[in-house]
């Protein structure tokens, strides 16, 4: 297939649901791709690109500032994200 033509946005839906109806590459974050993937709607062009991130790197930071919130309450919410995503998260089980 020969890509000719011109496409430009900012929006990342936009860039998800033109890839999607086959109008060319899009690099966009793991989260937002891998259901496409997994239902064969896109491919990934590089998988051994990206292999999986170790356990010790998260894909998910949470970041508070000292002396502007509580750190048990800041654990405590990233034990629950972690839960909720899982480890890894979801959207990197591809």
């Amino acid at each position: 297939m020969h890509v000719h033509g011109t496409f430009r946005t900012d929006d990342t839906e936009a860039l998800l649901q033109a890839a999607v109806e086959g109008l060319g590459i899009v690099h966009l974050a793991s989260w937002l791709v891998n259901d496409m993937i997994a239902c064969s709607r896109l491919v990934s062009l590089f998988p051994e690109a990206s292999p999986p991130l170790p356990k010790e790197q998260a894909a998910i930071h949470a970041v508070r500032l000292p002396g502007r919130s509580h750190a048990t309450k800041a654990k405590l919410f990233a034990a629950h994200l972690k839960h909720a995503f899982g480890d890894p998260a979801y959207w990197d089980r591809v």
